[in-house]
């Protein structure tokens, strides 16, 4: 697996209007991102697990919050896009921040969508399938 593109808009401060990074431009190995203290560097990343799992790790300050206390917007969305060998999965929540409502869907290119209802527990349910659990996700990737 190869994490291929990552965006993010509306949730923290420094992602009112949309973000994105293109690992996929970026080449095979390591990628440093640099930046000053508050800039979102670690929000862009976590941004990924976020958008598997529902939760950010550096973020729990000692209880479970919710994607909805980091919404900056009425319409905020996390996306990020990977590459399994050749099939191209893309990862997908859109948040309404007023209502605390979210639509959650994995796509393959040039499929219909995975999980055609966008629920929740139906989509972490294929993420654990194809990812593995947050943890294992985790463990391999930060």
């Amino acid at each position: 697996m190869r994490i291929l593109e990552t965006k993010i808009k509306g949730l923290f401060k420094p992602y009112q209007e949309e973000a994105s990074i293109d690992f996929g431009s970026l080449g095979p190995g390591l990628v440093a991102i640099v930046g000053p203290n508050g800039e979102g560097k670690t929000a862009i990343l976590e941004s990924i697990v976020g958008v598997l799992y529902g939760s950010f790790p550096s973020r729990t300050e000692g209880k479970q919050r919710s994607i909805y206390d980091y919404v900056v917007s009425n319409k905020a969305w996390m996306q990020a896009t990977f590459d399994f060998n050749g099939r191209i999965i893309t990862a997908r929540v859109d948040i309404n921040g007023q209502n605390k409502t979210s639509e959650w869907a994995l796509t393959e290119r040039g499929l219909p969508q995975l999980n055609p209802r966008g629920k929740y527990k139906e989509y972490l349910s294929m993420v654990k399938n194809l990812f593995g659990s947050k943890q294992l996700c985790l463990a391999s990737s930060f």
